[in-house]
């Protein structure tokens, strides 16, 4: 069995416009079970080091809270939170821990929102990004001969993901068809799940990774876990089925 736990990075709903964020990325990461105790004892392990084996209360690894050194990291000096990073890339290759995303550049998806489904219409990007990556797992699963089920944060709407992964599962079109998924998916709080809190952490960096590519500055210091990026995550911006993908989705929220 495999856990595979879903998050997204640059989420602003069906804010467009926003200049700080204008890239939207979701992901997912595969843990097998076999693997999840050892992934949860490396994070602990990284942590009780970073505080001197006293690991606050109610502790959440927030990415941008370490990133700005704020709230549990207020006291932590920019190396110190630098070899946190790195060292949490180092855990995640060395697991061999399957990463894939699919990032959707907000200012192109609004023009294209407008010319498929007409003026003002705004579709979240969640929904145009899930099913890449719901067809990209179980790809993953069929050739791994495992069964998965999807963990995502609590906050994520409910019915959108329970909808596209129903439709999934009926009869294929143009070979679009999930049945390596188990059950509708699991909803934790993230406070209570390391995998959720480590794949935040990954898909803010490969947020910053994508955001160059479309000329929006990065500062040096996100640039320098690129390579780890390049590395540890795979783009589902060239999937082979994307344009039937595309037709699928249109087709449903058509409906």
């Amino acid at each position: 069995m495999v856990l595979i736990y879903i998050d997204e990075s640059g989420d602003t709903g069906t804010n467009f416009n926003d200049p700080q964020q204008p890239v939207f990325v979701l992901g997912a990461m595969m843990i097998t079970q076999e693997k999840w105790k050892e992934l949860e004892k490396s994070f602990l392990s990284v942590f009780n080091a970073a505080f001197s084996g006293e690991v606050p209360d109610n502790f959440e690894l927030h990415t941008m809270d370490m990133v700005s050194r704020r709230k549990f990291f207020s006291r932590f000096s920019l190396e110190s939170t630098l070899k946190i990073r790195d060292e949490l890339f180092s855990l995640i290759e060395s697991m061999s821990l399957p990463i894939f995303y699919r990032k959707i550049d907000k200012k192109r998806y609004w023009d294209y929102c407008q010319r498929r489904f007409g003026s003002g219409i705004r579709i979240d990007p969640y929904i145009m990004a899930f099913p890449f990556i719901s067809l990209k797992v179980d790809e993953w699963l069929k050739e791994e001969n495992e069964l998965g089920i999807f963990i995502f944060d609590e906050h994520r709407s409910l019915i959108d993901i329970e909808q596209s992964l129903k439709s999934l599962r009926l009869p294929e079109k143009a070979g679009l068809h999930v049945d390596r998924v188990i059950e509708k998916g699991f909803f934790v709080d993230s406070i209570k799940s390391f995998p959720l809190q480590i794949i935040d952490f990954v898909l803010y960096y490969i947020r910053k990774y994508e955001e160059v590519g479309i000329g929006k500055r990065v500062s040096d210091i996100h640039r320098q876990v690129f390579p780890y990026i390049e590395r540890i995550a795979v783009s589902l911006d060239q999937h082979e089925k994307g344009w039937d993908i595309i037709d699928w989705i249109e087709g449903r929220i058509q409906k």
